[in-house]
């Protein structure tokens, strides 16, 4: 039987994703863990599939990992009812709480955005019927509003550092750990050399990305 709806790991990297998500699982209460399993096993050919059944390996380590901090949070609060269900757990009071402890801890706002957005997730795998606003808008407005996030500045690297480092990622690609890091390390710095010595300009550079 597959443990906690977990796929089955195709590489060592993968086996230490599954390891961590399998870590993660183990502090959840038993009701969320249960949720989590049913939730995201693999859907019968002829049923609509749910949304945590076709979530990668690395996307529900992700979620899994920011829904545990949550939890955390709840416990150290004292919100925490392990009898009751994910769903019920959220609101507006709670978000606005956790906004707040994020923001004290120190956390940048790419951050707080980030663990809102794993929570959002977490509960649409573990409570697809629950009412989501508290989270994707506490109070009224989203957590990127009350962040007054600003767009990062897109930094244009000059084409003889590009060339150079797509040198450096080839030369250095056998070095590491597994095969499957090898080639696409390989591949990185071949993009990158190609590219740059062709000095292509951004809109193209755009376009690409666009159609990766």
């Amino acid at each position: 039987m597959r443990d906690l709806g977990e796929q089955k790991p195709a590489s060592r990297d993968e086996a230490r994703l599954a390891r961590r998500l399998a870590r993660y699982l183990a502090t959840w209460p038993a009701i969320d863990r249960q949720r989590w399993e049913q939730n995201c096993a693999a859907a019968d050919p002829l049923d609509d599939p749910g949304y945590g059944s076709t979530l990668r390996l690395a996307s529900r380590h992700k979620i899994a990992r920011g829904y545990t901090y949550w939890l955390r949070f709840l416990d150290e609060a004292g919100w925490l009812d392990p009898a009751a269900p994910p769903g019920a757990r959220i609101s507006h009071p709670r978000s606005a709480a956790w906004f707040r402890a994020l923001m004290a801890r120190g956390n940048a706002p790419f951050t707080i955005a980030g663990r809102f957005a794993e929570l959002n997730l977490a509960i649409r795998v573990l409570a697809p019927e629950a009412d989501r606003t508290c989270i994707l808008q506490p109070n009224g407005a989203s957590v990127g509003q009350r962040l007054f996030m600003d767009k990062r500045e897109l930094l244009i690297p000059d084409t003889r550092i590009l060339y150079a480092e797509g040198l450096r990622l080839m030369g250095t690609a056998e070095q590491c750990r597994t095969r499957r890091k090898a080639l696409l390390q390989f591949r990185d710095g071949l993009i990158f050399a190609v590219l740059s010595a062709r000095a292509r300009r951004l809109g193209l550079w755009l376009k690409i990305g666009d159609e990766v």
